[in-house]
């Protein structure tokens, strides 16, 4: 049999990187080299290098370090990475290069495709590897998968999901690509299914309380550390949300308040109502 991947090279970082790069090794292939992005925290990836004894380079958004690494490559891979790979670097690359996108691809091409999902009030998410063109997230498609989004989930904990399924879905990848080179079996994308995922910025996180309830449930869980979501008071002065939930059963009794107030789920969030009795606990269901 023809194993056509003799000099792998690797960049990436976040937990989606992590888990791709044990899938890598876990096919039997040890890249020759890792790159990781200058200005980013890398130390999990630095570990892993170091677990396999492989070198690591910084790269910059000038690619140089990259191009360098890219001599006499077989396969690049790629995960979470977050500028452009420049045609010239993409054409060193004999067999080609590979991504792994954390959306069901046409859909969600770019920067923050899982925090845009979740604000969108997708029902599920995917995770895509393809081939990599001059353009973000638009090759072919090798490999995809899906999993449930549920009310539960919050940023991290889809993070979580999507990259233990990247983990998995690399691994195909690279067993097909060792067999069957650049003919592995690839489907064209439908550009006019495509949509967005720009990078999102601080205002992208801030509350507007005329929107639904359901609304407002999404980007509080769809928002992480980086850009906390956010409301303003009258005077200007910044206040973080730190978490939020929404009420699955309609008539429970939430909470209980010392004035006499109750706080009751409904079928689009919860209503704040004073009852005419008081003797009614958290946890009730009213009729």
């Amino acid at each position: 049999m023809t194993n056509y991947i003799k000099r792998c090279i690797f960049i990436g970082w976040t937990s989606i990187a992590e888990q791709c790069l044990e899938a890598v090794v876990k096919t039997g292939i040890i890249p020759c080299s890792i790159g990781v992005p200058r200005g980013y925290n890398t130390d999990s990836i630095y570990r892993s290098a170091d677990k396999y004894k492989v070198p690591v380079y910084e790269i910059s958004d000038s690619l140089t370090v990259l191009k360098e690494m890219a001599v006499n490559a077989d396969l690049l891979v790629c995960a979470s990475f977050p500028w452009k790979i420049s045609k010239d670097v993409l054409q060193m690359i004999r067999i080609g290069a590979i991504n792994v996108h954390a959306s069901a691809l046409p859909k969600y091409r770019g920067l923050h495709p899982l925090n845009w999902a979740i604000i969108n009030d997708e029902n599920k998410i995917g995770v895509s590897i393809h081939w990599m063109e001059e353009t973000f997230d638009s090759g072919k498609i090798i490999a995809q998968e899906t999993f449930p989004l549920e009310d539960s989930d919050t940023i991290q904990t889809v993070k979580e999901k999507a990259s233990k399924l990247s983990g998995i879905l690399m691994f195909y990848t690279i067993s097909e690509i060792q067999k069957h080179g650049a003919s592995v079996p690839a489907v064209i994308q439908d550009s006019r299914l495509a949509s967005p995922a720009p990078a999102r910025t601080p205002k992208d996180s801030r509350i507007d309380w005329r929107s639904r309830s359901r609304s407002i449930f999404n980007l509080v869980r769809a928002s992480d550390s980086s850009y906390p979501a956010f409301c303003l008071l009258t005077d200007g002065t910044k206040v973080i949300v730190q978490s939020i939930f929404r009420s699955d059963e309609y008539g429970k009794v939430m909470k209980k308040y010392d004035d006499g107030s109750y706080l009751i789920g409904t079928r689009d969030g919860v209503i704040l109502v004073k009852l005419g009795r008081q003797d009614i606990e958290e946890g009730e269901l009213l009729q």
